[in-house]
């Protein structure tokens, strides 16, 4: 049904408000009965006389802040979760606060969130109400926002198209004979997204007077946090929302390396501020803000400023994956996998989660949810087939026919359930950690099981991938095992975890690890290689530094995808624990968020994959540069002047490259400098940091 079209029949309404009742004014969440009216017009002026208009010139737009909050005499009730009044600050028409409102909750659905107050009247008279109205774009827009008013007449007035210029709207409202007091409430008519409202007035005729309470909005509850809901901002837009009731508060914002770079001080006395970043280069930052009266008292967090990606690339690289969990810790971390350009991720599709009775499924809606909000945005997703279930084999991983057999059914039930494009089958069987089975974690008790799941998934959902058998460690013993047994015949792509490195060595182990691997599966395919996926592997920062992080990414994936790997997962996207202590939970890219920092912060790693993704996208590995050292690493992805080299050394050292003209170096977190040639030769400082090198570069020397 056509949403618009349901609008304009406008639904019967019930505004979700509190303390407002019609009829009877009475306390309490109550719902109001609001039956259809008519579209109230603006108030007309006279028609100007033709003349030519020129090209509107762009509205520039300032850094905002915005706060879910409660407002000084407006009601409101929480029954509408998709609908959110916000203070915002920044941009206000009046003063330094405004209202701002976002909803996705859907037109035709008649229970609406609204913001509401009510204003005693005299009947039968003629009012005027204004207020100023703006949306976050450049391009005018129908904001889907009306205000009702009155009791059982409700008049509405829809507020007309505008854009991110401040804008001022008139219309009025006639009381009937016996009113004597009139609701007004504001509300979101349709899905809307960044609506700001400021100056709300009502007026009697000859009558300076507003009637309404906090009608600018500045009076306003909200809790003490960071405001944004991404800390992945953009060059030149970027800012940090504070929202904190005191009067004042310091600022220093800090480097990967801890260097200030910046300070200042900003008014909090409105409660809402915005302190602006759009001065800043792109890089990792972290920044402290303390209370000018008590500087215990803090808020903190990390957070990146990234280039755009390119408007003629894909915002997501197809090679470039990560693990996730569906547990709370990953709660809406859809969009931020999706502004990292990460394209996939990785999960448990537990099998005794989905098939509690013999033969019958029903998959679990938290799952289902978390999956969907990937799915939204633009990510998709390899399941893992895992791990047991309680009806067959009494609980442990399945070995006897029967057992094998109802894995197969559901994984393929899983692939339908979800519409994978490929599912990976079992996790690290080859360690008895994470397999039970009574035959034990061999290769020769995993091909029953890859088998199975292979054949019921091929038989429905042929196109599907079949991948595998995504064992710890690059265990090229069970490998060649699976493969002399044929289990290369069952397998679109193989996957291993090579957590094959120690405390002391850096990532670069994994090229020989993959080049033996790489031959081991030509000589059991006949002398033609699988593609490889790496589906789990990462660094926790427990055990090596944040910076350790970093660097171990972008080499690793750098020499994997230059070795045969066709996809890349790493592990995981969000520490699993809030202890920076804990080995196995702080292998994430990002922190978990709290209460005062309620979007996901960065660590430096995350930053590290978003510019290697906006870097490197779309150019498949071409070369490896032969240098004089055996220290030095230098990659070339892309061709001619479209190549991007990644290079760094295991040894501070300096390389050199032919160059017939300027150079742009980009460090690892996204700073960019020019190398000049100087007698046709650039001169690069390598060090453990990768950077990338992008221009005219004829030969390394």
């Amino acid at each position: 049904m056509n949403i618009l079209n349901r609008l304009r029949r406008q639904p019967r309404w019930r505004l979700i408000t509190a303390g407002v009742v019609v009829l009877a004014l009475v306390g309490g969440v109550t719902a109001v009965n609001l039956w259809p009216a008519f579209t109230m017009e603006a108030t007309p002026s006279a028609a100007p006389t033709a003349t030519p208009t020129p090209a509107p010139e762009p509205v520039v737009l300032l850094p905002t802040a915005n706060v879910a909050a409660t407002f000084e005499g407006w009601s409101q009730d929480n029954a509408d979760t998709a609908s959110i009044f916000a203070a915002e600050a920044g941009d206000a028409a009046n003063g330094t606060i405004g209202l701002r409102i976002d909803s996705t909750n859907p037109a035709e659905n008649t229970i609406r969130r609204a913001l509401s107050q009510v204003v005693a009247v005299s009947p039968s008279t003629t009012y005027t109400l204004a207020a100023s109205v703006k949306t976050a774009g450049q391009k005018s827009v129908t904001p889907g926002i009306s205000i009702i008013m009155g009791g059982s007449g409700q008049d509405r007035y829809d507020f007309k198209a505008v854009n991110a210029s401040w804008q001022e709207q008139t219309w009025t409202y006639k009381t009937a004979a016996d009113e004597m007091s009139m609701p007004i409430s504001i509300l979101s008519a349709a899905p809307t997204a960044g609506v700001s409202l400021d100056s709300v007035t009502m007026t009697a005729a000859n009558s300076n007077e507003n009637l309404l309470a906090n009608p600018s909005f500045e009076r306003f509850t909200a809790p003490t946090r960071i405001t944004n809901t991404s800390l992945l901002l953009n060059t030149g837009e970027a800012a940090i929302g504070v929202s904190w009731k005191i009067p004042g508060a310091a600022w220093t914002i800090t480097d990967e390396a801890g260097a200030t770079v910046d300070q200042g001080t900003v008014d909090l006395q409105p409660g809402l501020a915005v302190v602006s970043l759009q001065h800043l280069d792109p890089g990792y930052y972290s920044i402290a803000i303390s209370n000018n009266d008590n500087t215990d008292d803090r808020l903190d967090t990390s957070f990146a400023i990234l280039d755009p990606v390119a408007t003629n690339a894909s915002p997501t690289d197809e090679r470039f994956g990560v693990g996730v969990h569906l547990t709370p810790a990953y709660f809406n971390s859809g969009s931020i996998v999706a502004q990292l350009g990460i394209a996939s991720v990785r999960t448990d599709a537990k099998w005794d989660g989905a098939e509690t009775t013999l033969g019958k499924y029903s998959f679990p809606t938290n799952d289902d949810a978390m999956i969907q909000d990937y799915a939204n945005a633009g990510v998709s997703f390899l399941p893992i087939s895992d791990y047991a279930n309680k009806l067959y084999d009494g609980g442990k991983t399945p070995s006897s026919p029967n057992a094998l057999a109802a894995y197969g059914a559901f994984t393929s039930e899983m692939v339908e359930h979800y519409d994978s494009a490929a599912v990976e089958i079992y996790n690290e069987f080859n360690i008895p950690r994470m397999n039970t089975s009574a035959c034990g974690t061999t290769a020769a008790c995993y091909l029953p099981l890859l088998q199975s799941a292979a054949a019921s998934v091929k038989a429905e959902h042929p196109a599907a991938l079949i991948v595998g058998p995504a064992i710890a460690h690059q265990d090229d013993a069970w490998l060649t095992a699976l493969y002399a047994a044929g289990g290369l015949d069952s397998l679109d792509a193989v996957s291993f975890h090579p957590y094959d490195y120690s405390f002391e060595s850096g990532p670069e182990f994994i090229e020989a690890s993959l080049q033996q691997a790489v031959s081991r599966i030509k000589e059991y395919n006949g002398d033609v290689s699988k593609p490889i996926w790496i589906t789990e592997l990462g660094w926790s920062t427990a055990s090596f530094s944040e910076q350790d992080q970093a660097d171990n990414l972008v080499r690793t994936q750098t020499i994997a995808f230059a070795n045969g790997v066709e996809k890349f997962f790493w592990y995981d996207l969000v520490n699993d624990t809030a202890d920076a202590s804990d080995h196995e939970g702080n292998f994430g890219l990002l922190r978990q968020v709290t209460d005062e920092v309620p979007a996901f912060a960065p660590k430096p790693s995350a930053v590290a994959e978003a510019v290697m993704i906006r870097l490197l996208n779309g150019k498949p590995f071409s070369s490896r540069d032969a240098l004089d050292s055996t220290s030095v690493y230098s990659y070339v992805f892309g061709a001619n002047l479209n190549a991007t080299r990644v290079a760094w050394a295991t040894t501070p050292t300096t390389a050199m490259y032919a160059a017939n003209g300027n150079i742009t170096m980009t460090d690892q977190f996204g700073a960019m400098s020019t190398l000049v040639p100087v007698d046709g030769l650039i001169t690069v400082e390598l060090t453990g940091h990768p950077v990338y090198l992008e221009g005219p570069i004829t030969n390394p020397i």
